[in-house]
């Protein structure tokens, strides 16, 4: 088959499964579920090493399968080194609307960071599943130099073509693939060839009119899905002409590949996007769930505050101070619990009983170890500011006039009444009446 323009169709075949880490079921089963699904794979890149697989778009599942057997680290390893499988950018795959964008951005350092310790990263912004995007995503990505967006959900019906252009409220544009017979269009294909062939054929029929450039992407898999390694036995080596097609088992890094440099190279007129994609025409958005289990997203809004009001601004006051970087490793860790929660089927509230149950004890867990952390963050900052010097100018004793600490941790200047709590010394207690308004004076004070 031809595109209009006479260049020869390439089909890139991409194998994959969307892995909700939890969702109908809890985590435990779907991870017990998870580590089969990889030591089958590794089985099988043995016998047939031109496969290829994509994990979703996101990097904890190599935590979630090396957590449970560490055997697998390895060969993981070698076939992500290899460029045969391939994990990131997401740590986990997000809702975009219900958390911040600070942790929208923490999501991508932290699942880029984890991909390439196992020796690739996908430097796609894949998002097949998410109910709607907003419009600053481009942006977020371009931060991490991704400039190529793969998704599904909220494209409205003016845009019907395999990509197009989307702009951001910057005025910098992304390339996107849209998906519009879902991240599901090429599960459980015929794996006999003659049905192969006009199943292909089909394929190409019903996208011939959506196609701008050369380009068929055909994403073999879905929810939770094991590998169709049947398909391996038509490609003994990556590059096939099946029927008049040319088919390329690939990752999606492959195909984003060869789609960018198309459009860098040819002058090919596709529609401009701008604002959020939060159509639910083609694809349902589940707009519902912006308010399904409220306490979920309530409870998560305090902690995001907690870390990104308080322990990250406080954290840079102390290390300004001195205070060693073993602090890091606790926030990092404190930071990846919250984000477990984000994934979009947990933060959005529609999954099971079960898996809301975990939920609200991550969070639980998240919030007792912020607290212990900030408190040693503030206590640090405490006890090494050096402040001899006001009590030198104003020739009080320390003793007699403990200072309070008040730091501004927002980017913005406050006015407002603070509450404090602080001890007595017993001394002065007895002085002190019930309900006394005792007078203090700002001796020091600093806009930013």
């Amino acid at each position: 088959m031809k595109t209009t323009k006479n260049f020869t169709l390439l089909i890139f075949l991409c194998p994959h499964t969307h892995w909700d880490r939890e969702w109908y079921l809890p985590f435990q089963i779907f991870r017990y579920r998870l580590v089969k699904l990889a030591e089958e794979l590794i089985t099988y890149f043995e016998q047939n090493p031109n496969y290829r697989f994509t994990f979703d778009g996101q990097s904890i599942v190599l935590e979630d399968i090396i957590e449970l057997n560490p055997q697998l680290e390895q060969p993981l390893k070698n076939l992500a080194t290899e460029k045969k499988i391939i994990f990131g950018p997401w740590y986990v795959q997000p809702d975009e609307w219900l958390v911040s964008g600070e942790s929208l951005i923490k999501n991508l350092e932290i699942g880029i960071q984890l991909a390439k310790q196992f020796g690739n990263c996908l430097y796609v912004g894949y998002v097949p599943d998410v109910f709607g995007h907003i419009p600053q995503l481009p942006a977020i990505f371009r931060l991490f130099e991704i400039n190529h967006i793969i998704l599904w959900r909220g494209v409205p019906p003016s845009i019907n073509t395999s990509e197009f252009w989307w702009k951001t409220p910057d005025g910098e544009t992304a390339l996107v693939t849209y998906l519009f017979d879902s991240y599901s269009n090429g599960v459980y294909l015929p794996t006999r060839h003659e049905m192969l062939q006009q199943e292909l054929k089909k394929m190409l029929e019903r996208s011939k009119n959506k196609l701008k450039s050369p380009f068929l992407l055909i994403m073999n898999g879905t929810d939770h899905t094991a590998p169709q390694t049947e398909l391996g036995k038509f490609f003994d080596k990556p590059v096939k002409s099946i029927n008049s097609a040319t088919v390329c088992l690939a990752t999606l890094d492959h195909y984003s590949d060869a789609v960018k440099k198309w459009y860098h190279e040819n002058n090919t007129e596709i529609p401009v996007w701008e604002g959020e994609l939060r159509d639910s025409t083609r694809a349902p958005i589940l707009s519902g769930v912006l308010s399904t289990r409220i306490y979920l997203k309530q409870y998560n809004a305090r902690l995001e505050r907690l870390i990104e009001d308080y322990i990250i601004p406080l954290r840079m006051y102390a290390a300004l101070l001195g205070q060693n970087k073993h602090i890091d490793i606790k926030i990092d860790h404190l930071t990846k619990e919250l984000l477990k929660n984000h994934s979009h089927d947990c933060i959005c509230g529609c999954s099971s009983d079960d898996v809301h149950r975990e939920m609200m004890l991550r969070f639980k867990s998240v919030e007792l170890l912020g607290h212990e952390i900030l408190t040693e963050i503030k206590s640090y900052i405490g006890t090494n500011l050096d402040i001899s010097q006001l009590y030198e100018a104003e020739n009080i004793s320390r003793e007699y006039f403990p200072p309070i600490l008040i730091i501004n941790p927002h980017s913005y200047n406050f006015s407002g009444i603070i509450p404090i709590s602080f001890e007595i010394p017993e001394k002065f207690a007895k002085t002190i009446e019930a309900k006394t308004t005792l007078t203090c004076k700002i001796y020091y004070a600093k806009k930013r």
